[in-house]
């Protein structure tokens, strides 16, 4: 796994630092399919819109949501603000190299990513969040 540096070099204040950790811890349980750590990042209240869905979904539908296996993964931190106390929105590109779940169709893509994060009593929460294709391709 690599991430790059800050985004445009800028430094990140303590919530930027604390939601971009989690940003990473996401990608680390992805990976090794720790999907209990995966779970606890999720606000109940979650709603979002990744590009593999035709609508925006809750929680229940995270739960289901990852059908292939991520060998590896690079994240590209573009911006990371902090809003208030208790609010930090995420924006970066992911490059995925995944596999089907029978290790086949093995395969490289990149995705735009935003997260909301949102600061509680448990830590930080992802509250919302859309994904789209970054390649190519989705760019004409």
């Amino acid at each position: 796994m690599q991430t790059e540096p800050a985004p445009a070099g800028l430094p990140l204040s303590p919530a930027e630092q604390a939601a971009w950790g989690q940003e990473e811890a996401y990608w680390r349980f992805v990976q090794s399919q720790d999907w209990e750590s995966y779970f606890e990042l999720w606000d109940e209240r979650f709603a979002g819109w990744p590009d593999s869905e035709p609508v925006p979904v809750h929680k229940d539908k995270v739960r289901s949501g990852w059908r292939v296996k991520v060998l590896e993964y690079k994240l590209e931190p573009l911006s990371v603000r902090q809003y208030g106390e208790s609010v930090v929105i995420t924006f970066y590109r992911a490059t995925l190299h995944t596999t089907d779940a029978q290790g086949g169709d093995e395969r490289t893509a990149a995705s735009r990513v935003t997260h909301t994060w949102r600061k509680t009593a448990a830590g930080w929460k992802i509250i919302g969040g859309m994904s789209a294709d970054d390649s190519p391709a989705a760019l004409k």
